[in-house]
C-alpha cells in the first residue's frame, strides 16, 4: 500500500474498510460501486473463469490469479460474476481513502 500511495504521489492513506466474501456455484455480486477514493480486492481463492469485471462502457474482465491484490478507482462499476463450477472463490476487499497531506 505504501508503494501505491507513493505511485499516486499521496502522503498518507487510510484503510477505511475491510471484509471478505465467498462465492459457490452460481454466487455472485451484482454491478455496484463504493463510495472511498480505491477499492481493493485480494484473491485468496479463486477458480477459474472472470473473477472481477469492470464495466466503463464495454465490460472487461481484470486479468487476475489467485494471491493478486487489485486496486482501482472506487467509483468503477464492478461486480464479481457467477461462479461456473463448483470451486469455493474467496475474496478480501478493502476500501481506502489516500491524502496528499
Amino acid at each position: 500500500m505504501t508503494k501505491f500511495c507513493n505511485d499516486l504521489n499521496r502522503k498518507s492513506f487510510e484503510l477505511v474498510n475491510i471484509w471478505f466474501q465467498q462465492y459457490n456455484h452460481n454466487e455472485t455480486h451484482g454491478w455496484h460501486t463504493h463510495s472511498e477514493n480505491y477499492t481493493g480486492v485480494y484473491y485468496l481463492e479463486m477458480p477459474t473463469g472472470p473473477q472481477t469485471q469492470i464495466f466503463d462502457g464495454e465490460i472487461r474482465n481484470l486479468p487476475v490469479q489467485e494471491g493478486d491484490l487489485v486496486i482501482f478507482p472506487s467509483f468503477l462499476i464492478h461486480r464479481a460474476p457467477p461462479v461456473l463450477n463448483n470451486n469455493r472463490k474467496t475474496m478480501i476487499s478493502i476500501e481506502t481513502r489516500f491524502y496528499r497531506f
